[in-house]
């Protein structure tokens, strides 16, 4: 089936706690993700590069992605010398809290709320 991402599009779009920047960062690095299971390998500096941003911009939003679930790191990349490969990272639904539907009368206690008798039908 695949990798579900124009609901992962979506669920960034409508992100308040996102900045416009990354959420183009976001759609940036999702044109580099696998369609099969979302994931990425990427440097941040090639994201810059593409975008024409700084790497400093590229950064902060990649940390404000990663901050809210939208990326996770799967695999850390091997450091030293003749390791020039990026970190694996996958695309992620964060899981975000549903709140409780707000109460029609909160006014009303329950223990005011005042019982009428059942009518009995006219015989």
């Amino acid at each position: 089936m695949g990798f579900p991402k124009h609901e992962w599009h979506r669920a960034v779009s409508r992100d308040q706690r996102l900045t416009d920047g990354a959420a183009r960062v976001a759609i940036d690095l999702s044109t580099s993700a696998s369609p099969e299971d979302g994931t990425f390998c990427v440097r941040q500096q090639t994201v810059a590069d593409r975008m024409g941003r700084s790497i400093r911009f590229v950064e902060t939003s990649w940390a404000a992605l990663a901050r809210c679930g939208y990326i996770e790191r799967v695999e850390e990349r091997k450091r030293g010398r003749g390791y020039h490969r990026a970190n694996t990272y996958r695309l992620a639904f964060p899981e975000m809290e549903i709140p409780a539907p707000p109460c029609r009368n909160t006014r009303t206690k329950v223990s005011q709320i005042r019982l009428l008798p059942a009518r009995m039908p006219f015989l």
